[in-house]
C-alpha cells in the first residue's frame, strides 16, 4: 500500500475545479442560448406575425472561405410594404451564419429568383423586422450540445469535489501534525445503530444519461440527415463514414438508458450497522433487508472492501490511482429467505488501515451488495462505512479470537 501523503493542496485543487466548472457552464450556456435559445425564441414569437406580399430584389448563395474549409449561406434581399411604408430585409430564417452543404442552400435560392413575388412575415411591433421562412427547423437545436458543457460544469461546480469540510469531514481531522486516527470524523465514532438506504443514485444516473443521450443523438441525427442528402440533395460517403462512430456511440447511449431504466424496477437493499462504525479488530453487526420483490434475486453476495485512492499530478493534469487492499466476502447465499433479509457479525482485521480522508489520499471502506437476477440487470449497490482505528492505549485494543482465554 502506498504511503500516505499529507500535502495540503486539496483546497487549491478544489478551487481550480470549481473555476473550471464555472467556465464550462458559461461557455455551454452561451453556445446553447446563442445557437438554439435565441432562434427558438424568435421562431416561437413569429408564429403570429401576419403574412404580406414581398418582391425578391436579389438572391444568391454566398461562399465563405477560411482555414477550416468552405461554408455557404443564403442571401436573399426582398422588399415589402407595411401600412403604406416600404421596408427591406435580408432575413431568410432565424438561424444566421453559414454552414457546409451548398446544394440545399442553392435549392432555396432557386425558389426565390430575383423579381419573383413571394410571401414574407412581418413583426407588427417592429415592421422593419421580417422573415421569409418561419417554420421549425432541426438546425435550431444544434446549439443544444452546449448543454453537455453546462451539465459537466454543474457537476464540477456543485459536485462532491470540495474541501473536507464541505464533504462533512471535520477540519480538525486534517491537521498535518496529527495521526491517522484523527482522520476519522468524531461523530462517526459515537454513532449507534445506523440505517443506509439503497437505490438513491439509480434515478440520478438514469436522468443524466437520458439527457446526454437525447442531446448526442439529436446532434448526430441532424448531421446524418444532411449528410445522407435529405437536406443537401447529395450523398457524401466520406462524411457518412466519419459519422458512423458517433451513431454507434449514440446507440450505446440508448442501450445505457434502457439498462438504467430497467434497474429502476430492481429490489433495493437497505443496510443497518450496529454500532455505526466498524472497529479494527472488533466486531459489528451488518443487517440487510430488500424493498421490492427480492424473490427475483437468485444469488446474493455482500462484500466488505477497503480501497486506497492516491491523487497526484502528472504533468499538467491530476491522476488518481485506486487499489483494493482488503476484500472480505461476508455473505454469499442462494437461499430465498436469507436473500430477503438477515444479519451477520463482521470483524475487520486488526492489522489493516482505518478510514482516512485527506485532500490527496483517501482510505475508503465500502459494503458492496450484488444480487444476480436472471435475464435482467443485476442489483449493484455500494454503501460507504467508517472503519475506526485501534485505540492508542494497547490495553484497550481488542484481542484476536485465537488468543482469547476461554
Amino acid at each position: 500500500m502506498k504511503s500516505i501523503s499529507r500535502r495540503g493542496t486539496g483546497a487549491g485543487h478544489g478551487c481550480v475545479v470549481r473555476v473550471m466548472g464555472l467556465v464550462f457552464m458559461l461557455i455551454g450556456s452561451g453556445v446553447a442560448i446563442g445557437l438554439s435559445g435565441l432562434p427558438l425564441y424568435n421562431w416561437y414569437g413569429a408564429q403570429d406575425w401576419p403574412a404580406v406580399p414581398c418582391t425578391v430584389v436579389s438572391s444568391e448563395v454566398r461562399t465563405h472561405s477560411s482555414s477550416d474549409g468552405t461554408t455557404y449561406s443564403i442571401a436573399i434581399h426582398y422588399a415589402y410594404t407595411w401600412e403604406g411604408r416600404q421596408y427591406e430585409s435580408d432575413q431568410y430564417n432565424f438561424f444566421g451564419g453559414s454552414s457546409s452543404g451548398y446544394n440545399s442552400k442553392q435549392a432555396v435560392v432557386d425558389a426565390y429568383p430575383a423579381g419573383a413575388m413571394r410571401e414574407c412575415f412581418v413583426n407588427p411591433e417592429n415592421p422593419g423586422e421580417a422573415v421569409l421562412a418561419r417554420g421549425f427547423s432541426f438546425t435550431y437545436l444544434i446549439g443544444s450540445f452546449g448543454l453537455i458543457f453546462v451539465l459537466v460544469g454543474a457537476f464540477m461546480l456543485f459536485g462532491r469535489l470540495g474541501s473536507p469540510r464541505e464533504r462533512g469531514i471535520s477540519s480538525s481531522g486534517m491537521r498535518s501534525a496529527g495521526t491517522v486516527s484523527e482522520a476519522i470524523p468524531a461523530p462517526a465514532l459515537d454513532a449507534g445503530r445506523i440505517t443506509l438506504k439503497g437505490g438513491n443514485n439509480s434515478l440520478i444516473g438514469f436522468v443524466f444519461l437520458l439527457i446526454f443521450a437525447v442531446i448526442w443523438n439529436g446532434i448526430t441525427y441532424i448531421a446524418l440527415w444532411n449528410t445522407l442528402g435529405q437536406g443537401d440533395g447529395g450523398f457524401d460517403m466520406v462524411a457518412t463514414l466519419f459519422l458512423i462512430p458517433f451513431v454507434l456511440i449514440g446507440l450505446a447511449l440508448l442501450g445505457g438508458v434502457l439498462y438504467f431504466l430497467l434497474t429502476l424496477f430492481n429490489p433495493r437493499p437497505d443496510l443497518t450497522l450496529s454500532p455505526g462504525y466498524l472497529p479494527l479488530g472488533g466486531t459489528a453487526t451488518i443487517g440487510w433487508a430488500f424493498r421490492g420483490n427480492a424473490s427475483r434475486i437468485c444469488k446474493l453476495t455482500i462484500t466488505l472492501q477497503g480501497q486506497e485512492a492516491a491523487t497526484y499530478r502528472r504533468g499538467t493534469s491530476s491522476t488518481t490511482d485506486r487499489s483494493i487492499f482488503e476484500k472480505i466476502v461476508i455473505v454469499e447465499t442462494e437461499v430465498a429467505a436469507e436473500i430477503r433479509q438477515g444479519e451477520v457479525a463482521v470483524t475487520v482485521p486488526e492489522f489493516t488501515a482505518p478510514t482516512f480522508n485527506a485532500p490527496n489520499n483517501k482510505i475508503q471502506w465500502q459494503v458492496k451488495v450484488h444480487g444476480d437476477i436472471r435475464r435482467w440487470p443485476d442489483v449493484n449497490e455500494e454503501f460507504e462505512l467508517v472503519v475506526s482505528p485501534l485505540p492508542a492505549d494497547p490495553a484497550l485494543r481488542p484481542v484476536p479470537a485465537e488468543f482469547r482465554q476461554v
